[in-house]
């Protein structure tokens, strides 16, 4: 097989290197594979991160309507934890998407019952 990348960074594989159409960029099979798991975990990674914001919405309206024995964690809390999430996928200096190194941790609902709110 011989796979090549194009400039959106779709890599395409063929039988034969002829197969290809003009302008794409010849790569080893080991960097198409690299950057497919690139692409997956970037995908996981967004995907997490939505959930977890979702989540966040979840906790907002348990706030919002006053129930508070639902909640987890402070409103303040809540709001600093999406943040962490948005910033968890973000934008590089050259506007490639990243993973950060660290996944944020959600607020913990002991800690929010100690706090008595």
């Amino acid at each position: 097989m011989h796979y090549f990348i194009d400039d959106n960074g779709t890599i395409r594989a063929y039988e034969s290197p002829q197969q290809a159409r003009k302008g794409l960029t010849p790569i080893l099979e080991s960097e198409a594979l690299e950057l497919a798991e690139q692409k997956d975990e970037l995908a996981e990674a967004q995907q997490w991160a939505k959930g977890e914001l979702i989540w966040c919405d979840i906790q907002r309206a348990y706030h919002d309507t006053g129930d508070f024995k639902r909640a987890v964690a402070t409103a303040q809390e809540i709001n600093k934890y999406a943040i962490l999430c948005r910033d968890f996928v973000f934008h590089s200096d050259s506007g490639d998407l990243q993973v950060a190194s660290e996944k944020p941790i959600r607020p913990d609902k002991e800690i929010f019952l100690a706090s008595g709110e």
